[in-house]
């Protein structure tokens, strides 16, 4: 995995909250999170990053940044607070509805912390597979819902996750 090196990267925040990351050698990418390889025993070190292409469901490690201390505080900042909207992700037990509107679509959900309405855009970058198999699913504000196994999920759940292309 590529050493991303603090003289080498620059983070930014979008106007919707999203991620992205410009580096030196390689460019700018948007839609990108963080994650730290050893949550528990190490959170601040080794964090990897990842790159989401609109249009794909899976997403693509860009590097690993070996210690947050190492970074300027802006940009030490800007990775602790997206690591900690990371760690907020209520869990998706139920779908009721996902609607089409002008505006992008309309979820109705029963999350491991109760009933959830949101919005999400019509760009394709609003959901991420990660490695495990896990939906990560991004709304209009930012905020992060997960589905851990989409086999779980009750049939008509499942048929929702289809009309929402996922």
């Amino acid at each position: 995995m590529k050493e991303l090196t603090p003289d080498t990267l620059t983070f930014a925040v979008a106007a919707d909250n999203t991620l992205s990351l410009t580096l030196a050698a390689d460019g700018h990418y948007e839609s990108v999170y963080c994650q730290p390889l050893f949550p528990i025993t190490r959170p601040e070190e080794y964090i990897a990053v990842f790159h989401t292409q609109t249009g794909q469901r899976k997403s693509v490690s860009l590097g690993v940044i070996r210690a947050l201390a190492d970074l300027p505080p802006d940009q030490r900042d800007i990775v602790r607070d997206d690591l900690r909207l990371a760690h907020f992700l209520p869990a998706i037990t139920i779908v009721k509805s996902v609607k089409a509107t002008a505006k992008g679509h309309h979820w109705d959900v029963t999350t491991d912390r109760g009933e959830k309405t949101f919005m999400v855009s019509h760009s394709g970058d609003h959901a991420v597979v990660t490695i495990q198999g896990v939906i990560i699913i991004t709304d209009t504000h930012g905020f992060r819902y997960r589905i851990s196994d989409m086999s779980k999920l009750d049939r008509k759940s499942r048929a929702e996750l289809v009309k929402a292309q996922l």
